[in-house]
């Protein structure tokens, strides 16, 4: 008889040990894949700042009338996209909250949006979409446009 109550005790002490590796690693693995995503978040917002500012400075080198149609997805994440004093900013969001990357090219951009080329872009939430964008970046002479296709050209 006190051979089985031994055997219940530690029966239990091994299972106390096993919940106690279980629940830390658990909340270890939460954690890191919490970081993980917002790792890949911010990298894939840099990596679509850096393509538009790259490939604007290649038309600006390039010449007046020269273009080029840029396919980016914007991550669901993804709340603003703005060009403002020749700067392109990105608003975002994560599990540490609202974010922005800003991106400075050197050479001038504007933004374009209904049939008026702007100094400072803002697009509007009710065009703004996350998914796949096609940018059209166009070197106007003075600067470099930018808009989304399917919209009037400048």
């Amino acid at each position: 008889m006190f051979r089985k109550g031994q055997m219940s005790v530690e029966h239990l002490f091994v299972l106390m040990l096993a919940v106690m590796i279980i629940i830390p690693g658990t909340s270890l693995f939460y954690h890191f894949s919490k970081n993980s995503n917002h790792q890949v978040i911010s990298t894939q917002i840099t990596r679509i700042g850096n393509e538009i500012i790259t490939n604007a400075e290649v038309l600006h080198f390039l010449g007046e009338g020269s273009r080029m149609r840029l396919t980016l997805n914007f991550p669901g994440t993804m709340t603003s996209f703005r060009i403002i004093n020749d700067e392109i900013s990105i608003n975002y969001t994560s599990y540490l909250g609202h974010s922005e990357a800003v991106f400075f090219p050197d050479v001038p951009i504007e933004g374009y949006h209904g049939d008026v080329i702007l100094k400072d872009l803002i697009m509007p939430e009710e065009y703004f979409h996350t998914g796949i964008v096609n940018l059209i970046l166009r070197n106007e002479g003075a600067a470099v446009v930018i808009w989304e296709e399917g919209t009037e050209t400048p």
